[in-house]
């Protein structure tokens, strides 16, 4: 859908559904993130304050990512929860990213078009941000469509996930 409309955006992957899709099919998943990008969601949903072991982890996130085929790679760790310590910021990932901007796309009372009537609501307010959607979720896809359309004229631009690669 993204590609459809010219868009991309990054994908925050988590390690252990990662390991199990790139040891079945490692290009299959590059033609599905296409012109997307990639970030560490960490290994698993654990609270990373809490584990003796989250640098290894991190590490362990790190190199999946990097064994995905031909696909933009961003150095960013968005916590589980949002759940981080000062200790985190720089260790295995450039930066430590939270998302400002919750679509509410898991809200079952919300329709599609409510929910990218939120959105731009947000992202007029906000100026800038990171926005919370559910790959997982069609509601979240429905919206985008008109978020796009509706992004064309105003202020706000969706920016291209590779300006934020490292390189």
């Amino acid at each position: 859908m993204l590609n459809k409309a010219g868009q991309n955006a990054v994908f925050f992957l988590q390690g252990e559904p990662l390991a199990q899709r790139l040891s079945s099919s490692p290009d299959m998943l590059a033609q599905e993130l296409g012109e997307n990008c990639v970030a560490s969601n960490g290994m698993s949903e654990a609270l990373y304050p809490e584990l003796e072991n989250w640098r290894d982890a991190l590490r362990q996130s790190r190199r999946l990512l990097h064994a995905i085929p031909e696909v933009t790679q961003l150095s960013w760790f968005r916590p589980p929860q949002g759940q981080r310590t000062a200790e985190m910021s720089g260790q295995i990932f450039e930066r430590i990213v939270l998302w400002n901007i919750d679509s509410q796309d898991l809200n079952p009372s919300l329709s599609s078009q409510q929910l990218a009537d939120r959105l731009m609501t947000l992202m007029l307010l906000w100026r800038k941000g990171i926005i919370l959607l559910h790959d997982t979720q069609p509601k979240a896809a429905n919206a985008l469509p008109g978020l796009f359309r509706a992004v064309q004229t105003s202020p706000v631009r969706w920016v291209d996930c590779r300006s934020f690669a490292d390189r």
